[in-house]
């Protein structure tokens, strides 16, 4: 009898060794302490796998509650880390890697955002630093993209297309369908409207109110007046301040020049040591 009793007793004793290696083996540690059901401490044993994390839960109640609507409580779970989205990923992420103010390595969820750019720092010190006058040290983020701002003399950026209307038939442009043309980015609605202007470009282009016509060298010429000194007051002349004489452009300082200049050209011509007085026959 006591031999019967001792074999029955270490079957139940292999059985349940077994089971508790298979526990361990088979039961990684949940990545929350506390039940996101009822916020008690978690049973290692009771647990479910949601997008690749074990989470914990103080019961079986608790566990099937979670495992018919995890949507509905695993926000509760702060130790979860939802996954992102590639698009995510790259708009969640700061652009620099050490905080503009110290130095220091930037930390997560220590950022602010500047002209559509994520900048990282060191603490939340910093972040109302640079909030508080950013343009102060956005010079030391070396990852940052400046917006170039466009005038008249800048090189036209070839990033975007100087139209929004497609020439060929008037519709909205789509980014993506675009040809250079004279160093300027043309769009178009379509491929076909694309192979259109590629085929006979000075048949459209007259169509782009946008485009920016280069100047020959006369004309370049022609605009530019002969002179750089004001002819009535000496001073450095102004662009745009211009009176034609005899064919050729007379430059000066400010608009009553100009006039002073148009009432009496005789009087002041003589001032422009520039000027080609034409040849009588």
């Amino acid at each position: 009898m006591k031999t019967f009793v001792s074999v029955v007793a270490l079957v139940v004793l292999s059985v349940v060794c077994a089971g508790s290696a298979a526990a361990a083996v088979s039961c990684d540690d949940p990545i929350n302490s506390k039940c996101p059901i009822t916020g008690k401490d978690v049973n290692p044993t009771k647990t479910v796998e949601y997008e690749k994390q074990l989470i914990g839960f103080c019961c079986d109640d608790c566990k099937g509650k979670f495992e018919s609507d995890p949507k509905k409580y695993i926000g509760k779970v702060k130790e979860f880390k939802k996954k992102k989205s590639a698009e995510e990923i790259s708009f969640d992420d700061p652009i620099n890697k050490k905080c503009p103010i110290t130095g220091k390595d930037v930390v997560s969820g220590k950022t602010s955002e500047y002209e559509k750019q994520l900048i990282g720092f060191c603490c939340a010190d910093c972040v109302g630093k640079f909030e508080a006058d950013p343009k102060k040290y956005i010079g030391k983020v070396k990852e940052f993209k400046k917006k170039s701002s466009k005038s008249a003399d800048e090189e036209i950026s070839f990033d975007d297309h100087i139209n929004s209307k497609c020439p060929i038939t008037g519709k909205d442009v789509n980014p993506t369908k675009t040809v250079e043309y004279e160093k300027q980015l043309i769009g178009f609605c379509c491929d076909d409207c694309k192979g259109k202007f590629e085929s006979d470009p000075k048949k459209y282009i007259g169509k782009v109110k946008e485009f920016k016509k280069k100047k020959s060298a006369e004309e370049i010429a022609a605009d530019d007046p002969i002179n750089k000194k004001c002819p009535v007051t000496g001073k450095d002349i102004v662009s745009g301040k211009t009176s034609t004489y005899e064919g050729q452009l007379i430059g000066f300082c400010c608009q009553d020049c100009v006039g002073k200049f148009d009432s009496d050209p005789k009087k002041y011509i003589g001032k422009v040591k520039e000027f080609k007085k034409k040849k009588s026959a």
